[in-house]
């Protein structure tokens, strides 16, 4: 299953900037294994979603953003990913349907002002629940995040809310 991303995504292998020396695909964030897919969120400069049904040996998009955490939900066939950088690309959680590999965009982190990435996600019965990390600060500003919950994967609703200190 090894497989060089550079040489899988060649166009994505090229350096960040002139300064610096890692690629732009770069970070493999998650993971999830269904059946024969297994389908990695990578990050930073690139932001992907992709699947392989082969085992490896061929890889393309799942998702035009890239994912940090994953929750797989038996019940529907559907992996729900949660965005690397939702609040600067307006990519928040989408459902990926096993079946169909479409994907369906369910949650916009601008519709209540969180800026942060999805840091994890799990199941706990039939509810969902996603947690917003603020990374960095550098605004000056207070920012919101927190934890949101979802009984469908599909509807997400605020469960607890936090507030950065001003820097």
């Amino acid at each position: 299953l090894w497989q060089d991303f550079s040489t899988v995504f060649p166009d994505e292998a090229v350096l960040y900037n002139d300064n610096d020396e890692r690629f732009k695909l770069r970070h493999l964030h998650d993971i999830v294994a269904v059946e024969n897919d297994i389908l990695v969120g990578t990050g930073d400069v690139t932001r992907w979603g992709v699947r392989t049904g082969d085992d490896g040996k061929s890889w393309k998009k799942a998702w035009d953003e890239g994912f940090t955490s994953s929750v797989f939900d038996s019940k529907n066939r559907q992996v729900i990913f949660g965005a690397d950088l939702p609040g600067y690309r307006e990519k928040g959680i989408a459902v990926y349907d096993v079946d169909s590999e479409s994907v369906e965009e369910v949650w916009n982190p601008s519709d209540i002002s969180w800026p942060g990435y999805i840091y994890t996600m799990i199941e706990q019965g039939d509810v969902f629940y996603a947690a917003v990390h603020v990374e960095e600060n550098n605004s000056g500003e207070k920012q919101l995040y927190g934890i949101l919950y979802s009984e469908d994967g599909k509807t997400w609703k605020k469960l607890i809310e936090f507030e950065t200190s001003e820097v």
